[in-house]
Order: C-alpha cells, then sequence, then structure tokens
C-alpha cells in the first residue's frame, strides 16, 4: 500500500500548495514556479497512466517485424539445397559457427523488437524525471535568499542581502 505514489493525490497536493503560496504570495517567483509545478504534476500523471498501459500498435509492430523475420528464415530454409557432405573438421566447425552466428543475430533481431516498448516508454519517463528534477533544482535556487538566521543575527552589510526582497516579518511568515 506504501510503495507506490497515487499520481491524483499528488496532483491534489500540488494544487492545493499552489493555491496556498498564490494566495499569500501574489505575482511572487515563487507562485510562478508553484503554478509550473502543478502543471508538470498534472503532465506527469498523464504520462504515468499512458506508461501503464500497453501500446498495442508498437507491439504489433514488434510481432510483424518477428514474424517477418521467421517467414524469411522459412523461406530461405525451403529453398536451400542442403548437401551433408562433410569432408574435414574444418568445413564441419565453419557450417556450425555461420549456423550459430545465425541463430544470435535472429536472436538479436528478435530481441530488439519485444524491447522497443519498453524502451520508448523509458525514453520518455527519463524525460519527464529530468524535468521534475529541473523544477527542484529551480526551488532550491528559490530559497537561497531565504536565510532563517538573517532573522537571528544581527544584519551583516552586503550588497547581497540589500537584494534580498523580504523584510525580517516577512521571511518569518514566508518560512
Amino acid at each position: 500500500m506504501y510503495r507506490s505514489l497515487n499520481a491524483d493525490l499528488i496532483v491534489q497536493t500540488c494544487r492545493t500548495t499552489n493555491e496556498r503560496i498564490t494566495e499569500r504570495f501574489a505575482g511572487s517567483g515563487l507562485s510562478k514556479v508553484s503554478a509550473e509545478l502543478l502543471s508538470v504534476s498534472e503532465q506527469a500523471a498523464g504520462l504515468s497512466s499512458w506508461l501503464a498501459k500497453a501500446h498495442w500498435p508498437l507491439r504489433t509492430l514488434a510481432g510483424l517485424g518477428i514474424a517477418t523475420v521467421f517467414v524469411i528464415i522459412v523461406g530461405v530454409v525451403m529453398n536451400l539445397k542442403l548437401q551433408l557432405n562433410i569432408t574435414s573438421v574444418t568445413e564441419f566447425l565453419q557450417g556450425s559457427e555461420a549456423a550459430i552466428n545465425e541463430v544470435v543475430f535472429i536472436g538479436i533481431a528478435a530481441f530488439f523488437f519485444i524491447t522497443l516498448e519498453t524502451r520508448l516508454k523509458r525514453r520518455r519517463a527519463l524525460k519527464a524525471i529530468h524535468e521534475l528534477r529541473s523544477i527542484a533544482h529551480i526551488i532550491d535556487m528559490h530559497q537561497l535568499t531565504k536565510d532563517p538566521e538573517r532573522i537571528t543575527s544581527a544584519p551583516v552589510p552586503s550588497d547581497a542581502i540589500a537584494k534580498r526582497p523580504l523584510s525580517p516579518a516577512e521571511l518569518i511568515r514566508y518560512l
């Protein structure tokens, strides 16, 4: 029960947080970031449901690809005139090596077709994860100017502090 995330609850949490931030800090950069996070969470929920479903066109394509490979193999075998006239061990080894190579390449082709859907879904999931991680870094950057030590310690004259938009009372409210 507690080993997976519920996309609907995550979107609802993002929506509630966005409403609270927009209400308290209307027009701020943080409210814009929370709105973007809400949008991304809604997109991620849609992507999550898409990833959970079977992608039948790709599975059909994979099945057709594998069937085509086997039809070609059967066609070649049917038209092959096999002569079991082995005169030396070298010829036998050379023939068996060629047969093993063909089996390996057929296996690689089948593996390519079978994993097509998984690779596509993985690529989309990684792109979405990267987007979420980027937003997390943006939120961290927004927090850099909100230093709780400014409230308790004596003010230090600095150009960096002068650029901070929040007074100590606003910072307490923010934190």
